[in-house]
C-alpha cells in the first residue's frame, strides 16, 4: 500500500470491516481502496484511449505504429494522434467468432 497524498508505504490500517487506511508519515486517511497501488496493467487497461496511448510508437522520425503483438505492427501513420485514434479503433472492434477444431 501506498500514500496516495506524500507517497510513503507507512501505512497503517484499521482492524475492522470497513477500517480506514492512515499514512503514519502524512497521517492521510482514506479508505484501503485509495492506498493501493495500481498495477502497470490496471493503468494500460483502465480504458482503451490509455491503452491506445501505450501501443503506439514512433518506428522512424515522424511515422508512427501502433503494436498488437511482439512483432505485429500496424500500418504508418504521420502523427502520434492518428495512430492512437486508429488503436482506439481497433480496440473497440468486435473480436470475430473463431473456430477451434
Amino acid at each position: 500500500m501506498k500514500c496516495p497524498k506524500c507517497g510513503s508505504e507507512h501505512i497503517s490500517q484499521e482492524r475492522r470491516i470497513d477500517g480506514d487506511a492512515i499514512c503514519m508519515d502524512c497521517h492521510h486517511r482514506g479508505k484501503p481502496e485509495e492506498f493501493r497501488q495500481k498495477t502497470n496493467f490496471e493503468k494500460m487497461t483502465a480504458s482503451p484511449e490509455a491503452l491506445a496511448e501505450e501501443m503506439v510508437f514512433e518506428a522512424i522520425k515522424g511515422i508512427w505504429r501502433y503494436r498488437i503483438g511482439e512483432k505485429i505492427s500496424m500500418q504508418a501513420f504521420r502523427s502520434r494522434w492518428e495512430a492512437e485514434r486508429d488503436a482506439v479503433e481497433y480496440l473497440k472492434q468486435e473480436v470475430e467468432n473463431e473456430q477451434h477444431s
